[in-house]
This record gives structure tokens, C-alpha cells and sequence, in this order.
């Protein structure tokens, strides 16, 4: 298991990349792999840089776990042991996640390519890459776009994608998401201290 602290003060406990399944197809096998993460909040600061606290600060904050899943190209007739053996191979592996407003932020070379060529459509992808949670409701700044029964709940064109990629080494989360209209107003708006 990998500690990493982040620059906003989680601790991600990052489990190994593990295979979860091997996908036979007629364009081509695949790899399905899988990591859990378990993300720690910091815990509640009972003091600040002024005053010093009177209860301790020893318990860990809240934490959550999630498993991701990722798609990996594979040679043809991969087997099992094959699979595990590369894999093995990369010890400091992780599957990051890319969040945007932006569906092009997260699209690959390859999806670009069979866009160009009519092999997929830019609005079929734009559906697979929506952020969904594990019953298939589909968010826009926290609130469900679209519930897990199709029915639309809020017209925006301001959706949120997200796309699972392996990488060989540890690479943090990339959050492209723009700031909602109310908070670029308040950014906008801010006071700025005198000193």
C-alpha cells in the first residue's frame, strides 16, 4: 500500500493495481484492472495559529473508500498469469481519475482518431464519460442532472466528465471543473484585505 498526503491535506491509501478481468473481443483484447483508494479527511483542529487547543487532536478524520476501474489494451490471447506478471511490474502503478466541464479535456488520441473516422460519435462518448454515482444518477455542481430512471432534473449544458487512466507511476487527480456561476460572481466581487 502507497501513503500519499495531498497539497489540500488528504492522505490517500493507495492499494495495489490488480486485475480484475480479462476482455476478449473481436477488435482486440483488454485488460480490466482495478485499485481501491481509501481517502482520509483531516481530522477536526481543535486549535489554530493563534490559540492553542484544549482538546487533542489524535483521531484520524472521516474516511471513504472507492475502487476504480480502468480499461487497458492487451496483447491478443493475454492470459491470466500474463496479465498479473506485467502488472507486477509496476509496483507504484495508480489509476487517476480526470474530472472536466470539458468532454475534450478527457478524450485520448485514439478517441479523437474514431471521432474523425465515424467509428464513435462525439455525443456517445459525452454520454459514457458523464459523471455518474454507483446507481447511474448524473451530477452538475452537486445537484442530479439526470436521475438513474433518464428523467432530466435540471436543463444545463454545463456537464461534468470523468475518465479512469493508468498510469506506471503515482500522478495526483486532475480537477478541471470550471467554478459555478455564483461562485466566479463571489471570486469576482471579493474585497480584497488592506493591510
Amino acid at each position: 500500500m502507497k501513503t500519499v498526503k495531498t497539497e489540500t491535506g488528504l492522505t490517500k491509501n493507495l492499494n495495489e493495481v490488480k486485475l480484475h478481468k480479462i476482455n476478449q473481443a473481436d477488435f482486440g483484447d483488454s485488460l480490466t484492472i482495478k485499485q481501491t483508494i481509501e481517502t482520509v479527511y483531516p481530522s477536526k483542529r481543535y486549535n489554530s495559529s493563534l490559540s492553542e487547543g484544549l482538546f487533542n487532536n489524535d483521531s484520524d478524520g472521516e474516511s471513504y473508500q472507492n475502487t476504480r476501474y480502468c480499461l487497458v489494451k492487451a496483447p491478443t490471447g493475454i492470459t491470466e498469469e500474463e496479465a498479473k506478471e506485467q502488472l507486477s511490474k509496476f509496483p507504484e502503478a495508480c489509476i487517476q481519475q480526470i474530472v472536466s466541464n470539458r468532454l475534450n479535456d478527457i478524450l485520448s488520441d485514439n478517441d479523437l482518431y474514431a471521432i474523425e473516422n465515424g467509428l464513435v460519435t462525439e455525443e456517445e462518448l459525452s454520454d459514457r464519460y458523464e459523471m455518474q454515482d454507483s446507481q447511474g444518477n448524473r451530477y452538475i455542481d452537486g445537484k442530479i442532472r439526470v436521475n438513474s430512471d433518464g428523467e432530466l432534473l435540471s436543463n444545463t449544458s454545463k456537464r461534468e466528465y470523468r475518465r479512469f487512466v493508468f498510469r506506471q507511476q503515482y500522478v495526483e487527480d486532475v480537477d478541471n471543473r470550471s467554478l459555478t456561476e455564483v461562485k466566479e460572481k463571489v471570486k469576482e466581487e471579493a474585497i480584497p484585505i488592506v493591510s
